[in-house]
């Protein structure tokens, strides 16, 4: 079942490498801030506005998929306001920062799985992705090799 969540997170990375290295670096990077603010505020808000909704689930569900919204609406309305000629070198960059929110994005999926399904379950657990992406395990073991590259 860990599998599914791998799937969803392999299709969001290769949409967002699609739609952003069509778009370019400038408005990948805006997407890019757009929806890091966005999770960081609905990491922040679900719990206080969990009881208007029903559950902190559908609470972080809800404020996720606003503040996509509102990530989409700007992107789109910059995208057709500035109608910019992308080159190749813009799309790369662009692609790259889709990445970047593709992880953002995918970090907000699997926070929203824990919340719904606590963080013991099989679809979790099964993940391949998730200990990379919301556990940061490579991450961490990264910093840990340059600390002990830098004597520290």
């Amino acid at each position: 079942m860990g599998f599914a969540a791998d799937v969803v997170c392999i299709l969001v990375f290769l949409a967002m490498v699609l739609v952003e290295g069509q778009r370019g670096v400038l408005l990948a990077l805006l997407d890019f801030a757009g929806v890091l603010a966005g999770v960081v505020l609905v990491r922040e808000l679900y719990v206080p506005l969990s009881a208007h909704f029903g559950s902190p689930s559908t609470a972080y569900l809800v404020l996720l998929f606003v503040a996509l919204l509102l990530v989409i609406i700007g992107g789109v309305w910059l995208a057709k306001a500035t109608k910019m000629q992308v080159t190749g070198a813009e799309a790369a960059g662009g692609a790259l920062l889709g990445i970047c929110t593709a992880v953002i994005l995918c970090f907000a999926f699997f926070d929203l799985l824990t919340i719904r399904y606590g963080s013991g379950a099989a679809i979790l657990s099964n993940s391949l992705l998730r200990s990379q992406i919301y556990d940061l395990t490579g991450f961490r073991a990264f910093v840990e090799l340059v600390r002990t590259f830098a004597g520290k």
